[in-house]
């Protein structure tokens, strides 16, 4: 099945009875706020697995790193205050790299990370160009 995720919210209690083998959320920020109708919505579906695809795990905060993770790999990183006294404070506020370190470290067997560079990756693109126009 293929949906939006309007439909997930308006049929989510319906569409959890289905039990899928396979949940894939693309562009996945969109489950960032855990609180949101999306993101609860989401939860209710059942899969034996899930994968989150996006482009931008983290646009504002750490935060939506945790709520992306814990949807596709729930209790990873732990509760979401256990994650935010762990990891969001240590890094954002302090800049701390051993929490940095350990959450890579945690959550790489997880994550698949391509870029544009990365060879194979989109060879008919042209290299990046910059220009600083006053």
């Amino acid at each position: 099945m293929l949906t939006t995720y309007g439909v997930v919210r308006s049929d989510a209690e319906q569409l959890a009875e289905s039990g899928f083998d396979l949940v894939v959320a693309d562009e996945a920020q969109n489950i960032k706020n855990p609180r949101s109708r999306s993101a609860r919505a989401m939860r209710l579906l059942q899969g034996r697995a899930r994968f989150a695809l996006t482009g931008t795990p983290v646009e504002n905060r750490l935060a939506e790193l945790w709520a992306i993770m814990d949807w596709a790999t729930p209790g990873l990183l732990g509760s979401q205050e256990s994650f935010r006294l762990s990891y969001a404070v240590p890094i954002e506020r302090e800049g701390d790299d051993r929490a940095v370190e350990e959450l890579t470290r945690r959550i790489g067997p997880f994550l698949l990370r391509r870029r544009k560079t990365d060879p194979g990756i989109a060879p008919e693109l042209p290299p990046k160009t910059e220009r600083d126009v006053p």
